[in-house]
């Protein structure tokens, strides 16, 4: 094949690639009659969105000039594959109104910020958040524990009222009566008769013995 098919081909091949629904305009500012493509991400361009993509990185984007670079077979085949920046934005940014463009798309700062979040964050895909229609609040770990959690065989559950004739523990210290078994304290020791501290009425009373008595 020579270069003169093979560039007839290609022309006719990007020709083809303009038509598909939303390449009329760029995928990220919406500028008239892009001539620049993202090969990687399937979108045409304009020449200011693509210097923008080359700044992110080809890790990101890879970007081409619609008629000035060769194209091939593979890199062609993508582009078709991707169905137009109509699809590809439906999937990178189903949302627009939610994420519009700068109000200033001519300052070139703002819609680097927007590319940066659209294509290297891909902070406007679809995220996985609920409605509030359907939103489910899933209960806590303590009230499900305590819903469902039941006691083991042989255990016996207190009633969560408290028992007034149950003897509660006393907050003083000093206070508390000890359950455990306290012997009695000994008796105390008799009194010996010869001590000397004994008092006169503990001695035994002797009767005198009287002269007439004798």
């Amino acid at each position: 094949m020579t270069d003169k098919v093979r560039a007839i081909r290609q022309e006719r091949k990007i020709n083809e690639l303009i038509r598909l629904p939303g390449n009329s305009q760029c995928a990220d500012c919406c500028a008239k009659n892009p001539r620049w493509a993202s090969y990687s991400l399937g979108v045409l361009l304009c020449m200011r969105c693509a210097s923008l993509h080359r700044k992110m990185g080809t890790h990101i984007s890879k970007v081409k000039s619609l008629s000035m670079d060769a194209w091939t077979s593979d890199q062609l085949q993508a582009m078709e594959h991707s169905g137009g920046n109509e699809q590809v934005n439906g999937r990178i940014n189903p949302h627009p109104d939610q994420h519009p463009l700068p109000i200033n798309v001519d300052d070139e700062m703002a819609m680097e910020h927007f590319i940066r979040q659209k294509w290297e964050k891909r902070s406007f895909e679809a995220s996985t958040q609920v409605s509030p229609e359907v939103a489910v609040v899933a209960p806590t770990s303590s009230t499900s524990t305590a819903d469902t959690s039941e006691p083991p065989a042989g255990q016996v559950v207190e009633d969560a009222m408290p028992n007034p004739f149950k003897q509660q523990p006393s907050l003083n210290p000093f206070l508390q009566i000890s359950h455990e078994y306290m012997p009695p304290p000994p008796p105390p020791p008799p009194p010996s008769a010869t001590n000397p501290f004994l008092t006169h009425a503990s001695q035994p009373s002797v009767s005198p013995t009287h002269w007439w008595q004798q």
